[in-house]
């Protein structure tokens, strides 16, 4: 699970931005809130809520940490992060933003 949504983070910042208003760093945080909640959903339903605030803090460490997710605002659009916020699973959050 770690290794999968390491690369996921680090495919946000491969991603080009639409022409509309970029992403605020809050909008690119609560999208990676998102993708990671919903991929730990996936992979361990049963994952008590400590648990589950554990995964998502280690994400955003390593999100923290990587260079180039600090360039998602630019990099993500508009669109493409609406699509994320509202998929219900971790696939559909990456279909948005290939």
């Amino acid at each position: 699970m770690k290794a999968r949504l390491f690369l996921c983070v680090l495919g946000l910042a491969a991603l080009t931005a639409g022409c509309s208003k970029k992403l605020t760093e809050a909008e690119c945080a609560e999208m990676l809130d998102h993708y990671a909640e919903t991929l730990i959903e996936q992979a361990h339903p049963s994952a008590k809520p400590s648990q589950r605030v554990k995964w998502v803090n280690e994400a955003r460490l390593k999100a923290a940490r990587d260079p180039e997710f600090a360039e998602c605002p630019s990099r993500v659009g508009r669109s493409q992060y609406e699509c994320a916020i509202a998929a219900p699973t971790a696939d559909d959050v990456e279909r948005c933003l290939l």
